[in-house]
């Protein structure tokens, strides 16, 4: 069987042109600065200092490879047996394995959905394609999401390269310690220090109940073993590594989610089914740590927009 990627050798992630700057202003969800409620725990809403940043909204930020509507047909694969990899289907009925590197995306990529994939950039992959995004529908029409976290990884360093100040120098992937890595870490040329992990919040629960203007996306998601653990040990760690940096002098600390789907106009919640991490990240924001949410728009050609900063529901 020929494969659909052939004729491209080794593609590679393309970088698009910017649209002209413009300024727009970061704001606080609670503007009069009191205290938000999760649970039994109280959180001030803390003013940030990056106040201004320099990108429009609706700013195409990347453009995936050349992408292939096909369909899921089973994960794990019947040949490679591993979570990570799917066999697809193409509309020409030939199949292939792909690679799921958000592996199901608590359903987003499962038997019987329409994904896109690209074609693998590696030779020596065990897959021929890797899988970039997942068709969705509701009573709105079509829209996708972006399922790959490297990909919203990749776009949380353009904005953070875009939004801060000129003389913010950034450096990525920080080892701050023997156990912790931190997505990214800003030294300005006053000498402030900030640190930024990122977070994908790509599920909502409410794609087919609530309109898309009120919807919000969900964090943390996905299996565990226990109704008591939480679904995310590291973005526990994250969040309280957050809150221990925060409180250092010259110091801020930013938990950053980005919604790689456009139909969340209602922002993004915790899950309520993790009150271990809500608590971690109550706890966090009380020692300084601030939570920003931005929002980002995939469309069938592969070109991702920021959208806008969305609300951060989960103090409500």
């Amino acid at each position: 069987m020929r494969s659909h990627c052939e004729h491209s050798g080794s593609l590679q992630y393309q970088q698009v042109h910017t649209l002209p700057s413009a300024h727009i202003t970061l704001h606080n969800n609670n503007s009069k600065g009191a205290p938000r409620l999760i649970g039994d725990t109280f959180i001030p809403m803390i003013p940030t200092s990056l106040v201004l940043f320099s990108l429009p909204t609706m700013s195409i930020l990347h453009t995936l490879p050349p992408l292939t509507r096909v369909r899921v047909i089973r994960r794990p694969s019947a040949i490679i047996k591993s979570p990570y990899v799917a066999d697809i289907e193409f509309e020409t009925g030939e199949q292939a394995l792909c690679h799921t590197p958000g592996l199901g995306c608590s359903g987003l990529v499962a038997p019987g959905r329409t994904v896109f994939v690209s074609c693998a950039t590696n030779p020596l992959a065990k897959t021929q394609y890797t899988t970039q995004m997942a068709e969705c529908e509701d009573a709105e029409g079509t829209y996708y999401v972006g399922v790959h976290p490297m990909i919203s990884q990749a776009m949380a360093g353009q904005l953070l390269h875009r939004i801060s100040a000129n003389n913010t120098i950034w450096k990525s992937e920080v080892k701050l310690d023997a156990h912790t890595r931190i997505d990214f870490v800003g030294t300005t040329m006053e000498g402030k220090t900030i640190y930024v992990e990122v977070k994908n919040a790509m599920i909502s629960h409410q794609a087919s109940t609530v309109e898309r203007a009120s919807r919000r996306a969900v964090f943390p998601d996905g299996f565990r073993v226990s109704k008591q653990d939480t679904f995310s040990p590291r973005a526990l760690k994250h969040a309280a590594c957050l809150a221990e940096r925060a409180v250092e002098p010259n110091t801020e600390a930013y938990l950053l989610y980005l919604v790689p789907r456009s139909d969340c106009g209602g922002g993004l919640e915790l899950n309520v089914a993790d009150p271990v991490y809500r608590a971690c990240v109550a706890k966090a924001v009380n020692q300084g740590v601030k939570v920003r949410v931005f929002g980002l728009a995939f469309d069938r050609g592969g070109n991702i927009t920021f959208t806008q900063e969305l609300p951060f529901a989960a103090l409500d």
